[in-house]
Parts: C-alpha cells; structure tokens; sequence
C-alpha cells in the first residue's frame, strides 16, 4: 500500500469510522490497519504502531457492537490496548495513554459487563485526556463516565454533566457522524433526570441528525425508535 504509516494510519481510522456509522464493512479498514501495524513495527515507528494497534482494538469493538456483542472477544480486544498503552508509557504519550486507558475501561464496562473496574480506569483516562487529548477522545472519555452514572451508579444529573460535555465536544470536532449518538445519550440522562419535554426534544433532534448525516438505517432505527418511547413515556435504563 502506498504512503507513509501515519498516512496509512489516518486512512484506515477513516475507514473504520465509515464502516461503523454507515456502511458495516470493516474489511478494508482492517486490512490498512494490519498493514499500518506492520509497516511501522518495521520501521521502528512506535507511535504509529501504537495507534494502529489501538485502531485495531476499535474496529474489533465497533464490530462487536454491531452485532450486539455475539462473537465479542474481550480478552483480544483488550490484549491490544494493553499493547497500545505499554508503547504509550515507554513513549511518554500523555494523550496516547489517555486513549488506552479509556479502551481498557471500554472493554471493561461494555463487554465484561464489570462497571467497577471500567470506573478507575475512565476517571485516569478523563483527566488525562481533559489536559492532552483532541475533542474527539475527550468526548468519549466524557460519554462513558456519564454513562456510568447514567446506568451504574445512577447519578442522573452527573450523568447529564458528563453527557452534556461529550456532546459539546463532538459538535467542536465537527464530523457529523458521531454528534447523533451524543444527542441520543444526553437525551436519556435528561429523561433519567426527569426532564422529559428537554430529553424528548433531544431525542428528536438525534434522529434526524443521524438520517442528515447518512448513518445506517440501523442507527437511524434506533434513534427514532427510541423517539417513539420517550413519546410514551418511557424511561430509559429505569
């Protein structure tokens, strides 16, 4: 493949996002991060390698996700942030150790169902992050704290903080495709906090974000799905 390996890097992190938010196929995103992993492995580019094996942790989550978690494998998800993470320290990457913290506590909360363990490694990585990282990991880091409070902890106005936060921050990275999905979170903690005309509205707004967007049927589905329930009266995690 031609390019250099943060080239490649960059586009096969694109790759991965389009196959996530729109398209499902996630073949050719893996095959340029394998490559970028091995390119710059060979070239001694630890950064880079850092971050394809941290891209590859991700594309194994989005596509968990997509199947609603059947064929999960965290032990191999998390076996590559912790790869990530050992090149980060040895690095000194404050923001690349950020964003290994955070897929260690992703694996934990999402797919070890293990809320406790997610916590201490989110609250390490938020704070990190918050001081080193771009809009888009900070906003993450923002999302999953709040959906621990949102759904672990029950702190529905924490919740709504954290929630309201990663929003903002998506909206400040300016890609389309993630702002839905922080519309559709903070709708629920507003619902959870018993606002419900303001956790409606949002709602809303989530699922014609997602269907301007071009997000997959699926994700525009689940939003006005969830449209329809808060309609009803009902409150999400409850």
């Amino acid at each position: 493949m031609e390019g250099s390996a943060r080239e490649l890097l960059a586009a096969g992190t694109e790759a991965m996002y389009e196959a996530a938010f729109r398209t499902g196929d996630y073949s050719n995103a893996e095959t340029m991060l394998e490559a970028t992993q091995s390119r710059a492995a060979a070239e001694g580019d630890r950064a880079t390698e850092a971050g394809a094996l941290d891209r590859l942790a991700w594309l194994m989550h989005f596509r968990a996700l997509d199947r609603n978690r059947e064929g999960a494998d965290p032990d191999a998800e998390e076996a590559l942030f912790r790869r990530a993470l050992a090149i980060q320290q040895e690095l000194g990457d404050q923001a690349g150790i950020a964003a290994a913290l955070f897929g260690l506590g992703l694996v934990h909360q999402v797919l070890r169902r293990d809320p406790t363990a997610a916590f201490a490694f989110f609250q390490e990585a938020v704070e990190l992050a918050d001081q080193h990282a771009d809009a888009l990991l900070r906003s993450e880091c923002h999302r999953h704290v709040g959906f621990h409070y949102l759904v672990g902890d029950r702190q529905p106005e924490q919740a709504v903080w954290h929630l309201r936060r990663s929003l903002e921050l998506r909206e400040e990275w300016g890609d389309p495709r993630w702002v839905p999905s922080g519309m559709l979170a903070l709708g629920w903690a507003e619902l959870a906090a018993g606002r419900r005309v303001e956790g409606t509205e949002l709602i809303r707004h989530a699922a014609r974000a997602a269907r301007d967007a071009g997000l997959s049927e699926q994700r525009i589905r689940d939003a006005e799905d969830w449209l329809h329930r808060a309609e009803s009266g009902e409150t999400p995690f409850a």
